[in-house]
């Protein structure tokens, strides 16, 4: 059975967005989509 990996950005107040629906604090860069895929691939 293969592993189910979340990974949820929210703050304290459990909005994600900010002012006018922002979401430029949030990104995700290269190297934790490269840490997910190696842990994924086993």
């Amino acid at each position: 059975m293969k592993k189910v990996v979340l990974f949820m950005s929210v703050s304290v107040d459990g909005f994600i967005a900010g002012p006018d629906g922002d979401l430029g604090w949030h990104r995700v860069d290269e190297e934790v989509h490269e840490h997910f895929n190696e842990v994924l691939s086993g």
